[in-house]
């Protein structure tokens, strides 16, 4: 999606309009290519300026002399791609405490370790942090009002989308840029995209020995998505150390790519696995890089389930990002076999959700629900490609995939 070219209203939009106002800078980070920068031209006033950092001109100009580059662009302004001038952050706060005013500065930036850094550093207290993800599956609908994932059951009613539109949802991915492209034309893009990111902003901080390495890790880690980290089995398999695995997943849940959902943890229960669970916060960048480059060779994977997993556990995660809402999340999983795919943490409850690629969803898919004590638990979820939200019992709603 080109700047001019806003064709999908983002959830996002509504939120940072309603709350941009109440503080002296704003900071969208999130992956490349996932609208940080067409959102906020869009939501732009007339009179707010706008820079691109991947300009060198503008680049060499606010890094040689900072004070002089705002005597020549002043606030407000919108600094895209602002982590390749890391040292104008200290300009910035003496803009910022001077003048007094509010929502001087919109800044946005893929290079999430760097930005963090320098934001925390200098801006501790003046700027809104938000971080963008590609698109969701409601906006894709076109419904961006969507709340915030939580089980509740309102009324019954039918989905919106069939089981192979979720499924093309997911094989499609979530970058604005690829959603008309052809099967062909968006292999090759995620081709092109894999080697900017890493020659442009990640090969800052792995620096592996050469690209191929690090693209067949890329491929290995695809495979298990939806699956507990095991680095050393990882590392035998990519050729590489573990401590050196450990390190590239880092940087990369660092950057938007991962996601690393933690084990739930309770004294009150024992045996809890610790090893976190990785996904990939876009399904279609996984699915080429675990090679299904047809939407044949998805629907037929043998990964398909901890695919459609992972785009579930994923869209849920958006719909709080995209809600400027934090709320902890986690698995759980103990040494006795019993599992839980997810659990949401709100005001002290935990709301369990099974995800299941089954149009049939069963009362013993949710027997695990049971190690949480009544106290503690909130309403349960199966989301599945069932294609009605109704009640399971009591305590369990039915949400078909498509409604998240």
């Amino acid at each position: 999606m080109g700047d001019n070219d806003y064709r999908i209203k983002r959830t996002q939009e509504k939120n940072l309009r309603d709350v941009c106002g109440d503080f002296r800078s704003l900071l969208l980070t999130g992956s490349r290519q996932v609208g940080k920068s067409t959102l906020l031209k869009h939501l732009a006033e007339p009179d707010r300026g706008i820079i691109n950092f991947d300009d060198e001109v503008f680049r060499n100009e606010a890094t040689d002399d900072p004070s002089l580059f705002f005597l020549n662009h002043k606030p407000p302004l919108l600094l895209d791609e602002v982590h390749r001038v890391p040292d104008i952050f200290l300009s910035i706060k003496s803009i910022i405490d001077e003048s007094g005013k509010k929502n001087l500065f919109w800044l946005t930036g893929s290079q999430k370790l760097k930005l963090m850094k320098k934001a925390g550093d200098s801006l501790a207290g003046r700027v809104l942090i938000a971080e963008m993800y590609g698109l969701s599956i409601s906006e894709k609908q076109g419904i961006p009002d969507r709340k915030p994932f939580l089980p509740e059951f309102n009324e019954a009613r039918k989905a919106l989308l069939s089981p192979e539109d979720v499924f093309m949802t997911a094989f499609v991915g979530s970058y604005p840029e690829i959603q008309d492209m052809s099967e062909r034309s968006r292999a090759a893009w995620y081709e092109s995209y894999i080697r900017t990111y890493f020659e442009n902003d990640i090969s800052e901080y792995i620096n592996p020995s050469n690209f191929s390495v690090f693209r067949k890790f890329l491929s290995i880690i695809a495979l298990r998505t939806g699956e507990e980290l095991n680095y050393a089995d990882i590392a035998s398999s990519a050729g590489v150390s573990a401590v050196t695995v450990q390190a590239w997943i880092s940087i990369l849940e660092a950057f938007g790519i991962l996601y690393i959902l933690h084990p739930y943890y309770s004294n009150k229960l024992k045996s809890l696995v610790k090893r976190g669970k990785l996904y990939f916060m876009d399904t279609g960048l996984c699915s080429y890089l675990s090679g299904l480059h047809t939407f044949e060779d998805f629907r037929s994977s043998k990964h398909l389930g901890h695919i459609i997993e992972t785009f579930a556990i994923t869209e849920i995660i958006k719909s709080y990002s995209n809600n400027l809402i934090h709320r902890e999340m986690y698995f759980y999983r103990d040494y006795n076999g019993r599992e839980i795919d997810l659990l949401i943490e709100d005001k002290g409850i935990l709301y369990p959700i099974e995800v299941k690629m089954s149009m049939t969803p069963k009362k013993d898919m949710v027997k695990h629900f049971s190690v949480l004590s009544p106290e503690e638990r909130g309403m349960g979820a199966i989301v599945s490609l069932y294609p009605n939200k109704a009640l399971l019992s009591k305590d369990v709603v039915l949400v078909p995939m498509s409604e998240i």
